[in-house]
């Protein structure tokens, strides 16, 4: 095989509202959670198991931009990217490795009457949101925002 596939596809609900801060180059930038569950029956019977995952969403630019208009805790999403891991060393001096979704398309799922209230109310372009990200193949160079749909 030539090349290899880093994609990642989930559904779950939103665990807090996003929060935007800027990289050291002005970036937007989006951070969320995002639960994802799973049920399962025991191989020896029982009740049914509920696992939770709990997912670091990181959304860059005009994907951030909009995700901290929209996105709000509790809300339903279908967000596609991919899987970044990055090292860090935590306060007590120990290497420790993260790993995010860097997500370049966030879809609603859900209607705004079945989630908390918006800035400013929902427009059409709250319905699906796509980026480019600008960590793709080519980099950010790469990323022409007229091409984007909002």
């Amino acid at each position: 095989m030539a090349g290899s596939i880093n994609k990642v596809t989930l559904i779950g609900n939103v665990g807090r509202d996003p929060e935007i801060k800027n990289s050291k180059n002005g970036d937007a930038f989006a951070t969320f959670s995002l639960a994802t569950t799973y049920s399962y029956r025991p191989q020896n019977g029982g009740d049914r198991v509920d696992n939770t995952e709990w997912h670091r969403i990181v959304a860059w630019k005009n994907l951030a931009e909009q995700a901290g208009k929209y996105v709000v805790k509790g809300r339903k999403l279908y967000v596609e990217g991919r899987i970044q891991s990055r090292q860090y060393t935590d306060n007590n001096n120990v290497q420790k490795t993260a790993y995010e979704i860097v997500a370049t398309s966030i879809e609603f799922l859900d209607s705004p009457k079945d989630a908390q209230s918006f800035n400013g109310g929902e427009s059409d372009m709250t319905r699906s949101m796509t980026s480019k990200s600008p960590y793709a193949a080519g980099g950010a160079d790469d990323m022409d925002l007229d091409d984007l749909p909002f």
